[in-house]
């Protein structure tokens, strides 16, 4: 094989461990070059004569187009067409699209997760399958984490009928061990030897029932210790399993990267946010004296708990969710980046989170990033930052693709030094290590997988100074209960990942 570029070590180790296996886990961190693993690999397939056609499926949306527009370009090593998927198409890419599947050259198609739930893109792909043998890569496997739903029952579906099978992300049980399954059974459904989810979800953590008398409906929940974490079991049976399909690698382990230094800014709510919190977490106590609480609803009520700590009393009836919703976290809000539609009572007379914030932007020696979990956290960080000095930029679902990759560009080059979004939104997939000194959250969300990636944006091999990680905490709230959440998964994250221990939040 030869390649384009020159691999690293890390990527050469990845190349020979993965270039003869029909199904392989990239469990590599951001910027740790896995994508040119994934090209140079299905390059050695294509010239042996094993596969014709590259299909990526990527996660979020707009990163399918760095395969085809950045990363191809630059490592692959044979001559290739390829085929970006765009919602819309029209006559113009169909006829090209014709002429590219006839033509013997290896070919790479690169689609965004969403697409491949359309009728358009599923019609499409039964004529990149027929093509001939093809190589199958998901970019971000957590995106078909979840068992049953749509998106995951395609990619399965996808899965069989590739002669090769790949799935990259550096965050693959950040949600937690049983998240593994649909990337693994993806993959190959021996490699976890379990015949269903159930019998899988059973074997690797603790449950028990539970009764909704507001709704009449039994439940089953992960059972809690006492420090309210849950109980899984079997890990290193687990680990062991995955073991001989997966390629682990940090960037620590590749690059001599700057430290990332992480502080708590704790502050306290006005006289008037402690009432409004005391009264609201009266009344969930007593709905859980009742029984009146499945999880989701469990969620919700830490969701209002935690605005009321950013200043603002929300609506019940305004789910923090997008129209159509059935949850929080759905696919669709997946894509477009936000919790969705947010409705306030009213906002507090003080708020101490947004002084907090000012306080420490006012403090940061150079640009920052401010990562939020509410649309309305985000307008008031805009308008705060604003007012201080800063030249704030926005990025979010409440700003157009065409705005958001503009305000990246603003950022990059500096006409912004205040980088304020979602998580949801712009956690993954984006370069924001141009000149940041600071990375501040303002509040956070409970997803592991969400919160290191959104740090990993500013921390990469072109980092050239340490990166203080900045929490802003309501003390003796939700926000502490949060925090260790997210410290407890990233426990269990590291001995599935066989990561060692090291400082974090």
């Amino acid at each position: 094989m030869q390649f384009k570029t020159t691999p690293y070590a890390h990527q050469l180790k990845a190349f020979e461990l993965f270039k003869d296996a029909p199904a392989f886990a990239l469990f590599m961190e951001q910027r740790t070059g896995k994508t040119k693993v994934v090209l140079d690999v299905a390059a050695d397939h294509y010239d042996k004569g094993d596969i014709k056609t590259l299909v990526v499926v990527a996660f979020p949306n707009g990163v399918h187009r760095n395969w085809v527009d950045d990363e191809a370009p630059v490592h692959m090593a044979i001559p290739y067409n390829a085929l970006l998927w765009r919602s819309g198409v029209g006559n113009q890419w169909r006829a090209d699209a014709a002429l590219k599947l006839q033509d013997p050259k290896f070919l790479l198609v690169s689609i965004n997760i969403e697409g491949t739930i359309t009728e358009k893109c599923k019609t499409f792909l039964r004529q990149v399958v027929k093509r001939g043998p093809f190589m199958c890569c998901y970019d971000e496997s957590t995106s078909i984490s979840t068992p049953g739903v749509k998106r995951t029952r395609l990619a399965l579906s996808l899965g069989r009928k590739a002669r090769v099978r790949c799935i990259t992300t550096g965050t693959p049980a950040d949600q937690g061990p049983l998240k593994l399954w649909s990337q693994f059974q993806f993959l190959d459904p021996n490699i976890l030897q379990m015949d269903n989810f159930t019998a899988f979800k059973h074997h690797y953590a603790e449950w028990e029932k539970g009764f909704n008398h507001k709704t009449g409906w039994e439940f089953e929940s992960i059972k809690q210790d006492a420090n309210g974490e849950p109980q899984y079991k079997n890990i290193d049976e687990l680990t062991r399993r995955i073991a001989p399909y997966t390629f682990r690698i940090r960037k620590d382990q590749c690059f001599d990267l700057p430290p990332k230094i992480y502080q708590k800014r704790y502050f306290e709510l006005s006289k008037q946010q402690r009432s409004l919190y005391t009264t609201l977490q009266d009344e969930f106590r007593l709905e859980l004296e009742k029984g009146e609480v499945n999880a989701a609803h469990v969620l919700t009520r830490m969701m209002r708990l935690q605005q009321v700590t950013s200043g603002y009393v929300p609506l019940d009836e305004g789910a923090a969710v997008c129209d159509g919703c059935e949850g929080e976290g759905c696919e669709k809000c997946d894509e477009l980046g936000f919790v969705g539609r947010e409705r306030f009572i009213y906002q507090t007379e003080q708020n101490p989170r947004l002084e907090a914030l000012v306080d420490e932007a006012n403090n940061a020696p150079g640009k920052i990033i401010v990562w939020a979990r509410f649309n309305k956290d985000v307008d008031l960080a805009m308008d705060a930052l604003a007012t201080a000095g800063r030249k704030p930029v926005r990025y979010d679902g409440q700003v157009s693709e065409k705005q958001r990759s503009a305000n990246k560009i603003a950022y990059q080059t500096g006409k912004a030094d205040a980088f304020v979004g979602k998580a949801r939104a712009g956690g993954r997939g984006i370069e924001l290590a141009h000149g940041t000194s600071t990375v501040l959250y303002y509040s956070n969300e409970f997803s592991l997988e969400l919160r290191r990636q959104s740090e990993d944006r500013a921390h990469g091999p072109n980092t050239k100074n340490a990166i203080g990680i900045v929490d802003l905490i309501a003390e003796d709230t939700v926000d502490e209960r949060i925090v260790q959440i997210l410290r407890s998964r990233r426990n269990i994250a590291d001995l599935i990942h066989g990561d060692p221990k090291g400082d974090w939040i």
